[in-house]
C-alpha cells in the first residue's frame, strides 16, 4: 500500500525514467546528516558542563536538549498531519486525499511517535513520508541517553558500530524468513545504521577537519575527492532502479548509508568540495534551513493538486498525463503552491519555535551555570 500510494503520487509519472525517479536514497543521506547533526549538537551540551559532568547535570542537559528539539520538530509535524485529515472532510469530492477514517489513524499515529510501524500493519500510507519522521524521533531520544551512558569515544564508536552493523544482520534475516519488502524499508530497527554512522562522523567532527587540512589539501588529491563525490551521488541516485529487492536488501541500504556517510564527511570537512559561486551557496543554504518544511508539506500539496485536477477536470488521481504540457502545467501548480507555504510555514511557525526553543531551553554559558548551582542546592 504503501508503494503503491508513493508511485499514484508521481506528478510526472510516465515521462521520467525509472533511473531518473530513485531520489528516495536522499532519505538515506538526510539520516546520515540527522545523526551528525544531532550528535554533534549534543556532544557541545555536554561539553559546556565542564567541572559539573555529574550524571544528574548530564541528565538535566539530556532533558533539556530533547525539549529544544521536540519543541522545534512537533508542532510543525502534527499540523501538517492533520491538515490532510481535515482535508478529507472538507475538500475530497474526488477522493484525492483518501479515506479520511484512514488519515485520522495516521494522524493519531505521528502524535503517538509510531506511524513507520503502524502504517507497515494497517497498510494504511496517505501520507507515507512520515515514516522517516518516525525513525527520527525514535533515534533524536537515543544519542543523549547513548552519550550519557557510554564513556569514551572509542566505546562510543564501537557501540555505534555495533548498531549499524545489527540493522544490516536484522535486515537480512527478516528478508530470509520472509518479511515485506516494506517492513524492512520503513522500521526503525530496520533503517537505523544511517543514523548510527552519522552519530559517528558527529563524535569525530574535529578530527575530520584536522585530517582534511593535513591529508586533503593538496590538489591532486582534492580533486579525486570531487570527482569520488560526484561519483556517489550519482550511486545514491542511479544505482536503486539498477538493484532487485534482493539486493537492495542484503548490500544497498547499508552500501546508501556508507556512501552518504561519506559525502557527510566530505562536506564536513572545512574545504569546499564542489566549486560554486557564493549567490548558489546561499540559495542552497536557504533551501536547507527550510528543508523539514519542504519535507512536511510536499505530500499534502501533491494531494490538494491532485483534488483539484478531478474538481476542474474530473481526472482520477491514479490516471496519468498523456502528454508533456499539462503534466509540467500541474507540475508549475506544485511548485508555485510548494514555495508559498513553505515560506510561511518556515517564517510564521518554524521561525518563532526555533527561537522560543534558545529562549526557553538555550545552552548559553550563563544559563547553564545557573542551572547547574539549583541542581547542587
Amino acid at each position: 500500500m504503501l508503494q503503491k500510494n508513493e508511485t499514484e503520487r508521481g506528478i510526472l509519472k510516465g515521462f521520467v525514467p525509472d533511473f531518473l525517479k530513485q531520489g528516495w536514497t536522499g532519505v538515506d543521506l538526510f539520516f546520515v546528516i540527522s545523526g551528525f547533526l544531532v550528535t554533534r549538537s549534543f556532544a557541545s551540551w555536554l561539553e559546556h558542563a565542564g567541572k559539573y559532568a555529574n550524571l544528574k547535570v548530564r541528565l538535566y542537559l539530556a532533558f533539556r536538549y530533547c525539549q529544544r528539539r521536540l519543541v522545534r520538530i512537533l508542532p510543525p509535524a502534527w499540523l501538517w498531519a492533520f491538515i490532510p485529515a481535515i482535508a478529507s472532510l472538507l475538500f475530497n469530492r474526488g477522493g484525492g486525499f483518501g479515506s479520511p477514517s484512514e488519515l485520522l489513524s495516521e494522524s493519531l499515529a505521528v502524535v503517538r511517535f509510531q506511524y513507520n510501524y503502524f502504517a507497515v500493519s494497517t497498510g494504511f500510507g496517505n501520507i507515507s513520508h512520515f515514516w522517516s519522521l518516525a525513525v527520527e524521533e525514535h533515534y533524536y531520544l537515543f544519542p543523549p541517553l547513548f552519550l550519557l551512558i557510554i564513556r569514551g569515544r572509542i566505546s562510543r564508536i564501537a557501540g555505534l558500530l555495533f548498531i549499524a552493523a545489527l540493522c544490516f544482520v536484522n535486515r537480512a534475516h527478516a528478508w530470509k524468513t520472509g518479511a515485506g519488502f516494506g517492513e524492512i524499508s520503513f522500521l526503525t530497527h530496520f533503517r537505523a545504521d544511517g543514523l548510527a554512522l552519522g552519530c559517528i562522523l558527529g563524535l569525530i567532527a574535529a578530527q575530520i577537519q584536522m585530517w582534511s587540512r593535513k591529508y586533503l589539501s593538496a590538489h591532486g588529491v582534492w580533486l579525486s575527492m570531487r570527482v569520488l563525490v560526484i561519483l556517489a551521488v550519482a550511486y545514491l541516485w542511479i544505482s536503486p532502479s539498477l538493484f532487485d529487492r534482493d539486493q537492495v536488501v542484503y548490500f544497498g541500504y547499508l552500501s546508501f548509508a556508507v556512501i552518504s556517510a561519506l559525502l557527510v564527511a566530505l562536506a564536513s570537512s572545512g574545504m569546499q568540495v564542489i566549486p560554486c559561486p557564493s549567490y548558489f551557496r546561499k540559495g542552497v543554504a536557504a533551501i536547507g534551513r527550510r528543508s523539514y518544511t519542504l519535507y512536511l508539506i510536499h505530500v499534502p500539496i501533491i494531494l490538494a493538486v491532485r483534488e483539484g485536477r478531478y474538481r476542474v477536470l474530473e481526472m482520477e488521481r491514479t490516471v496519468a498525463w498523456e502528454t508533456w504540457f499539462p503534466a509540467m502545467i500541474e507540475l508549475g501548480i506544485f511548485l508555485v503552491a510548494l514555495a508559498i507555504l513553505t515560506e510561511l510555514n518556515y517564517r510564521l511557525l518554524e521561525c518563532p519555535l526555533i527561537e522560543f526553543g534558545k529562549t526557553r531551553f538555550g545552552e548559553s554559558r550563563l544559563s547553564f551555570d545557573d542551572s547547574f548551582q539549583k541542581l547542587h542546592v
